[in-house]
Order: structure tokens, then sequence, then C-alpha cells
């Protein structure tokens, strides 16, 4: 009888440990368009997935209580939703709105380096110093902007 009682005692305390909270949704624009690859995932954590190419997600999760729900994908705004998780299901909608916002211009310039094992030092002329537009003609400014060099504060005079 006590080996009973001991085993229907674990046994309880197992489902108790392993008590999950599925969260099963998806994600839409206004014009209930799915949004494939959208993160998915609760805030602070490491617990989270992405969308579908249908806009569907599920996550499982061993949390409980009230946790911060966010929702986010490039080009729009984030969403974060206070979800109360308890044992079950639950079943969420997310509609996305697009954000506006004009993102920095990027310049991606091409320069002629060579670095090798072969080749360990760099001969620069007046064309290179003076062209090279993050040094403004100073020589030390070139030096500085090749990839791997840097300039020690107590080398300068």
């Amino acid at each position: 009888m006590g080996k009973f009682i001991l085993v229907l005692c674990l046994s309880l305390f197992e489902f108790g440990v392993f008590a999950q909270t599925t969260i099963r949704g998806k994600v839409q624009t206004k014009t209930n368009e799915a949004i494939p690859g959208a993160n998915v995932y609760f805030k602070n954590t490491f617990e989270g997935s992405t969308t579908d190419d249908k806009g569907a997600f599920e996550i499982e999760t061993a949390m409980q209580g009230t946790q911060v729900f966010v929702v986010s994908f490039l080009g729009y705004k984030t969403s974060e939703q206070s979800l109360v998780l308890e044992n079950g299901v639950l079943e969420i909608s997310v509609v996305l709105i697009e954000d506006n916002t004009q993102l920095n211009v990027v310049t991606v310039v091409a320069s002629q380096f060579e670095a090798s094992d072969e080749k360990k030092s760099v001969v620069l002329g007046k064309l290179d110093v003076s062209s090279n537009p993050n040094s403004f003609a100073d020589i030390y400014a070139a030096f500085n902007s090749l990839p791997g060099t840097s300039i020690a504060a107590d080398e300068v005079d």
C-alpha cells in the first residue's frame, strides 16, 4: 500500500512539473495577409519561434503567470501584449501595422587593400591618402582606417 501511494504521489508531481501551455496563432497585416518569418517570443526570455509561410506559429512553454508576448517583423511596428499562461492551449491572433520609418542611407565603398601573410606591409601613396574618404588627407587617419590597424596614443607626437 505504501508503494502505491509513493507511485501515485510521484505521478502527480511529474504532471505538475511538466505542465505546459501551448500558444497558437497567426500573424497578419491589416488586410489579412499572412506575415511569414515574423519573430514571436516572450520578452526577456529565449522562448519563441518564427511564423511559417501562412503566418501561423505554435510555442510550447513551461512558463506560468503573466508574460509579455512580442511579435516583430522588419517594416512593421513591434507588437507587445500581456498573456496569462495557464496549463492548456491559448489561441491568439496578432495584426502588425506597417512602420513607414525611413532607414538611413548605407554607403559601401570598395578599396584596393591587400592583406596576406606574404605581404605584411602596406605602402600608401599621395593618391591613396588624399582619396581615402575617412582621412581628409591626413596620413595618420589614412593608416588608422586600414583594416586591423590602430595608432597608440603614446606613439603620436
